[in-house]
């Protein structure tokens, strides 16, 4: 055998290695290693149609040797954050809050990517790439900052991956327990300031690789994406499709959305079809 072909059965074996011993000890020691890409969803027993569409583009978008893909629910998240000081369903909290306070933990703890609910991938393998790369990625603009197009000390946290044990991570967490009864502090701005502190080696994608802003550098709304021609972005420049969860899911407005069956969805024209 030449040395390419003893290479890829070694890199294949320590692949499997990965699957057979996850989340152990001996996990975190192979040398290649593993990413964990975190979902969070609220539905346990079934999955809005729209959601089943979105976890399966990211299980066919991901390399499920190299990386894994763990869907958390209220029912799973103590099998691996069992210190979380906050009930998932409390709708007390806004639930951009408990979604950024969930990342938090999970990336002090693992580290990996951290997905926000209803983002739809597109190319999110080199958003991933550059995790293994960084200590952190960010993706998107802070929305006090929707002008500043891409300026990594002023990112969005809907999607946000960092190396474990990071001690900006770890500040972040405790800024975001600190204030998770506070609407007057967002989790963007606790990570900018904590960005421009630490000064840790950092990638960040634009506001144009997310679907927030479209090219009149406008904040894109989930009504852009429900109806036939989509909002003014350059799909080009696209590594995902970040939808606003909070009024995806909270919102009584499109509960008509999440409640439509495969058959449904496919008889209807929106634009986000396009990437599903």
């Amino acid at each position: 055998m030449n040395n390419l072909t003893i290479f890829l059965i070694i890199f294949v074996i320590l692949c499997i290695f990965n699957k057979i011993f996850y989340n152990t000890v001996l996990h975190d020691i192979n040398p290649i290693g593993s990413h964990k890409v975190w979902l969070y969803s609220e539905s346990i027993i079934k999955q809005p149609y729209i959601v089943e569409l979105m976890i399966k583009k990211l299980k066919m978008e991901l390399n499920g040797l190299m990386n894994d893909i763990i869907i958390l629910n209220p029912t799973n998240i103590d099998k691996f954050v069992s210190d979380l000081p906050i009930s998932m369903l409390d709708d007390s909290i806004p639930y951009e809050k408990r979604i950024n306070l969930l990342h938090s933990f999970l990336l002090d703890k693992y580290g990996g990517l951290c997905i926000s609910p209803g983002t739809i991938p597109i190319d999110i393998n080199d958003i991933l790439t550059q995790v293994y790369l960084n200590d952190l990625v960010t993706v998107g603009s802070n929305p006090r900052y929707v002008q500043v197009v891409n300026n990594s000390d002023y990112p969005n946290t809907n999607i946000i991956g960092s190396k474990k044990n990071l001690e900006l991570i770890h500040e972040y967490k405790n800024e975001l327990i600190k204030n998770i009864h506070n609407n007057n502090v967002e989790a963007y701005d606790i990570l900018s300031k904590l960005i421009q502190k630490h000064k840790q080696k950092q990638y960040h994608f634009s506001s144009l690789s997310d679907g927030t802003i479209d090219r009149f550098k406008k904040i894109t709304k989930l009504d852009d994406y429900l109806n036939v021609n989509g909002p003014e972005i350059k799909i080009d420049d696209l590594k995902v499709i970040s939808l606003p969860y909070r009024e995806l899911f909270k919102n009584r407005k499109y509960i008509w959305f999440l409640r439509l069956n495969k058959k449904q969805f496919e008889e209807s024209k929106f634009y986000i079809q396009n990437f599903l």
